[in-house]
């Protein structure tokens, strides 16, 4: 079936069952994403179940027609950069989608089989009738083509990219260039990199991104020369997957000549622990979050922590924990897993560990088992998590024990029961001076859930005096011959004006103004500094612009008022 004949099956469709039903941009985008999701859609009053049924095998059929449908970047070429040009006016580039307009681009993304975020920043305010920033949403739609993260973009996709972003006016200049003639070819640059990187750290790493490496890649042009012109130069970073920590990157100019390569620093050989928490920083640098570390990093932990002396209680568990490689001799760790599944005999979808320690001087697995129920996967919490200790020889099983999450704590899952229990946590009675610490801290939480109800979530926009209440620290109110929150709202509109003229304002209609006020002791003396938000919707902070200066009866720190984006800073 052809597309234009679909498309006219499926206004027959809404024609014949619902005649009554007006467009909503919100129900196609929850066809579509739960038809990728495996969730449900549930349609009130208006329609039939048969009727979103034989929907939702139409948008299937569309998307399964992707050849004949907008790819992102054709999305991205053909309406959302038009439609971002035709909004500006003479003198002045509109940043922001209307909710008209950005109603539009989620009915046509949604026609194309693309989908945003449901939960992201740009739907909530869709449905809270509000536009969004134009560069956002195109880089949103981007992430759905491209993927999430702009680093790991290719080198073609962040130059097309930036060139979306110079026909809206969002950039003055594209940064990243494309190799043309006298170039390497990208290919070629990427050999050049593992070659300087294995001639300068031994290291053999990979011309493409696989299980162990992520490749990320540029060639830019990050400055301009005295003659203007752009120096570009290549650089590379490899990523480990299991940390998400870049361990190795290089750069060097066209002609390959490197300019600069760095090791992370928790990867060099004379790279030590000064500290229990340093350990286990350099530990979650190379692998993760501790819960996903083998036997061979808990091994390797082990060594780390071997010269430190503990003085905290959880210090002294890791030091007592003993952590090795198994002992010639022991059952493999595989084999401790399997008897530690078959002891808690449990089904279900299970994340396991296998840690290798010491108990009464006996050399132990650890063996962690994090279960779904099934049908249960989707869950934030394990519906049980069992930790089972073996004897490394035998396999025997020592002892078991269920954690829980109110009463457990979360060593139990990394450190032998024997250390666990020989090292109980110790109640400290605080002094004085931290239990008024303490109280204060009691005091303004319970402030700030108060101005909350009172003010609503976004204290940018609470009176200066319930800020000062609430956060404490270096908020402050103006007094004496300081620049009152009047003037600095003067202030911010004047400047406004003059950057983007009068219609910037006009253009958000009824604007809201959120001011904080802060007080620093400097060695000049005080300075005090304004932030200062103009916007018509302060929850999202989709449109406006957010003003910085200083208190000029203070001292001139920031010598000029700066203006950008209301959400500048703020996601």
């Amino acid at each position: 079936m052809d597309e234009k004949k679909l498309r006219e099956q499926v206004r027959y469709a809404i024609d014949t069952h619902s005649p009554a039903y007006s467009p909503d941009p919100y129900m196609v985008q929850r066809v579509l994403h739960a038809s990728k999701s495996g969730g449900r859609v549930i349609v009130k009053n208006k329609l039939s179940v048969g009727f979103v049924l034989l929907l939702v095998f139409m948008l299937m059929s569309l998307t399964a027609l992707a050849v004949a449908l907008l790819t992102g970047m054709d999305f991205v070429e053909q309406e959302a950069v038009p439609m971002a040009q035709q909004n500006d006016s003479a003198g002045y580039v509109q940043e922001s989608f209307t909710h008209e307009e950005l109603v539009q681009l989620i009915q046509t993304l949604n026609e194309n089989g693309i989908t945003l975020e449901e939960d992201g920043r740009i739907m909530a305010a869709l449905r809270n009738g509000q536009g969004y920033w134009e560069e956002e949403v195109i880089m949103a739609i981007c992430r759905e083509a491209f993927g999430g993260l702009h680093y790991a973009w290719t080198i073609e996709q962040k130059h097309w990219f930036d060139e979306m972003m110079l026909q809206i006016g969002f950039k003055e200049r594209n940064n990243y260039a494309i190799p043309g003639e006298g170039d390497m070819t990208i290919p070629e640059a990427k050999t050049h990199a593992a070659q300087l990187l294995y001639d300068e750290y031994g290291v053999t790493l990979p011309v493409e991104s696989n299980e162990q490496w992520k490749l990320w890649e540029w060639f830019y042009a990050p400055w301009n020369d005295y003659e203007g012109h752009h120096n570009a130069m290549w650089k590379f970073e490899y990523v480990n997957p299991a940390s998400g920590e870049t361990e190795y990157w290089v750069s060097f100019d066209q002609q390959g000549t490197l300019l600069e390569s760095e090791m992370a620093w928790f990867l060099k050989e004379d790279a030590k622990a000064r500290s229990y928490s340093h350990a286990e920083e350099m530990m979650d640098m190379k692998y993760g979050d501790p819960a996903s570390w083998t036997v061979e990093a808990w091994a390797e932990f082990g060594e780390l922590i071997a010269e430190l002396e503990p003085v905290e209680v959880w210090e002294k568990r890791y030091a007592e924990a003993g952590y090795r490689m198994p002992p010639e001799g022991s059952i493999p760790a595989l084999k401790a897993l399997g008897i530690a599944q078959e002891a808690v005999s449990l089904e279900g979808q299970t994340r396991s560990q296998v840690i290798c320690c010491t108990s009464n001087g006996r050399a132990i697995y650890k063996v962690t088992l994090r279960i779904h129920f099934p049908g249960n996967e989707a869950s934030a919490t394990y519906d049980a998590i069992w930790c089972v200790e073996l004897d490394c020889m035998t396999g025997v099983v020592l002892e078991m024990r269920q954690y829980d999450y109110e009463n457990s704590e979360s060593m139990m899952m990394y450190v032998p029961f024997t250390v666990l229990d020989a090292n109980p946590k110790v109640a400290i009675t605080p002094t004085a001076e931290e239990a008024a610490k303490i109280a204060e801290k009691e005091r303004q939480a319970d402030a700030y859930d108060a101005h909350t109800q009172q003010y609503a979530d976004t204290w940018f926009f609470w009176p200066l005096e319930a800020q000062k209440d609430a956060l404490g620290g270096h908020h402050h109110v103006p007094e004496g011959d300081e620049m009152t929150r009047e003037e600095a709202v003067e202030m911010a509109l004047r400047a406004i004006e003059e950057k983007h003229g009068k219609e910037a304002l006009e253009q958000l209609g009824d604007y809201q103004v959120g001011a904080i006020c802060c007080r620093y002791e400097e060695t000049e003396g005080v300075r005090i500094s304004w932030l200062l938000y103009i916007t018509s919707d302060p929850e999202l902070m989709s449109n406006g612009f957010r003003v910085d200066f200083d208190d000029p009866n203070g001292l001139m720190e920031l010598t000029e008022v700066e203006v950008q984006r209301a959400n500048t800073g703020n996601g």
